[in-house]
């Protein structure tokens, strides 16, 4: 960890360009500009993030969509240039604390068995693998790939690292 701070903040309509700049510079199949729309729209919890130095950076974005007694994690990422830096694990201490607002019982995700990175972050953080979504995203025309779900409880997020 760097030592650098993060803020976040809800998302704006006016803030889109910006947001799906960041969803294609790091991710293998982005959402469209239309999916991120439609999740602002619908009441989906979109917060923006940015690094707590004099130029303001955007660093990342969650969204987050609530259930009965759950949430669900629907997208996450990080500017390429602040990945290693914690933001993406400060970004799942937002998502909890959020879920723990909403009274979720557990905070759930869906990941692409292809992307180690994410995986890795998320069991570091304290997520556990509950299954396989078999042939779930589509990887080119007639392929698809599998998703691996995953799940945790919101205050095992906001637990001090090593004590989840």
């Amino acid at each position: 960890m760097t030592g650098l701070c993060w803020t976040s903040e809800a998302a704006s309509v006016n803030q889109l360009t910006s947001l799906m700049q960041l969803e294609q510079s790091g991710q293998t199949h982005p959402w469209t500009e239309g999916q991120m729309l439609d999740s602002m729209r619908c009441g989906h919890e979109v917060q923006v993030v940015f690094a707590e130095t004099d130029d303001r950076p955007l660093v990342g974005f969650w969204v987050g969509m609530q259930g009965v007694d759950e949430v669900h994690l629907l997208n996450i990422a990080v500017h390429p240039h602040w990945r290693g830096q914690g933001v993406g694990r400060w970004m799942l201490q937002q998502l909890a604390a959020w879920a723990t607002t909403q009274r979720a019982q557990f905070i759930w995700l869906e990941v692409r068995v292809s992307n180690q990175r994410a995986i890795d972050l998320y069991r570091k953080a304290g997520f556990e693998q509950i299954a396989v979504r078999p042939r779930y995203y589509p990887l080119t025309m007639n392929e698809r790939e599998d998703a691996l779900i995953f799940r945790t409880y919101p205050h095992a997020l906001l637990q001090p690292k090593g004590q989840a």
